[in-house]
């Protein structure tokens, strides 16, 4: 049986990816196995994607090939199907008949999926929703582009009725999928938060979460190299609350400042809100925004002389200025926004009064 399990390498090592499902689907097609069923899927949607498997999946296949369960199945099929005739390359030529096979197959396994996801999402709840959602929403993408191919060969060949028929049940099932991903337009709410506060932001997003909240957060939301400028301004805009995490960081941050600063004119020129929460509420001492302020002069301070040493070395200063910039905003408007906060409702949210905080917090939003 050694010398079969080698065959069935070098098939692997050959590309004849088919050719090697097609002898081992002898046995698996009436015993099915989720670690083969997994693989066997992962390439074929791979290939019939047009594209090659990847190492990964190549990699998992050949630890597949080592198991234990592979030495026990393949004396099974050499006992029952010893007459059975291996598919050459010649008997699997890529025509039309190879490829609609090949499709239906990959749909077929798309359709088990789309099952699973939807009976999943009408128990889940939360994070696990969300993340069941993401997954439906994947599985409905690959399914248009095997319709795409589908109506592609049907304009090639029109009398198929096996290519309508295909047609039309991944049309039913793309609308069922649409279905399940429908759902009234929640409320939107937007993290603003310091970094060194990113803990108690992952702890309110996932609250948030539960309770069915769109949330958009920087560590999800921004792609790699955006403008941090045009991000804030983008999720500003485009949700319906700000959410604040005040703290001594936020407010001493020139990129909060300058959320809280776009929120409050967002309030009197369209329907948008502004939340504030809060652990510490050191904020509120009649001392803060005096003690603060030398904080955020000795770093404007700080960034003038760095720009004087600069231009001294005919150094740009472009990396400066922006900055500088943000502070000075930072400077004129932080009075305003800590008065903006004391004469607003500000939810606490401590380590002791978490859940009751974020639960009022949750009534405010909806």
């Amino acid at each position: 049986m050694s010398e079969k399990i080698t065959q069935l390498k070098k098939q692997v090592e050959a590309g004849k990816f088919q050719e090697l499902f097609d002898y081992l689907n002898l046995y698996f097609e009436e015993n099915p196995y989720n670690q083969y069923s997994t693989i066997k899927m992962n390439i074929l949607h791979q290939i019939n994607m047009g594209f090659a498997p990847n190492p990964m999946q190549v990699q998992g296949l050949q630890i597949f090939l080592n198991s234990s369960k592979i030495k026990e199945v393949v004396p099974i099929i050499e006992q029952n199907h010893k007459t059975t005739p291996q598919k050459t390359t010649e008997t699997m030529a890529y025509g039309t008949e190879k490829e609609i096979e090949g499709i239906r197959k990959a749909i077929d396994l798309i359709l088990e999926k789309k099952e699973f996801l939807q009976e999943e999402l009408g128990i889940a709840s939360g994070n696990q929703k969300f993340a069941l959602k993401k997954q439906l929403q994947k599985e409905e993408i690959d399914l248009e582009n095997y319709r795409q191919k589908i109506q592609k060969l049907r304009e090639e060949n029109p009398s198929n009725s096996e290519l309508n028929d295909l047609d039309a049940k991944t049309q039913k099932a793309q609308e069922e999928m649409k279905d399940s991903l429908k759902e009234e337009k929640k409320t939107s709410v937007f993290i603003s938060y310091n970094h060194k506060d990113k803990e108690l932001a992952n702890r309110v997003k996932d609250f948030l979460r539960k309770q069915e909240i769109d949330v958009t957060i920087d560590s999800e939301a921004m792609k790699s190299g955006e403008d941090i400028k045009t991000f804030i301004e983008k999720c500003v805009r485009e949700n319906d609350i700000t959410l604040s995490l005040v703290s001594e960081n936020s407010l001493l941050s020139a990129w909060v400042a300058m959320e809280s600063v776009l929120t409050f004119a967002g309030e009197k020129l369209a329907d948008k809100k502004f939340i504030a929460v809060y652990e510490d509420d050191s904020f509120f001492g009649h001392s803060f925004v005096r003690e603060s302020m030398k904080v955020v002069r000795k770093e404007l301070q700080e960034i003038d002389e760095e720009i004087d040493e600069c231009r001294k070395e005919n150094i740009g200063i472009e990396h400066l200025q922006d900055k500088r910039t943000r502070y000075r905003k930072l400077e004129t408007n932080l009075a305003e926004i800590v008065g903006r906060l004391k004469n607003s409702l500000c939810r606490k949210i401590s380590m002791n009064n978490f859940e009751t905080g974020m639960q009022k917090v949750c009534d405010d939003i909806k």
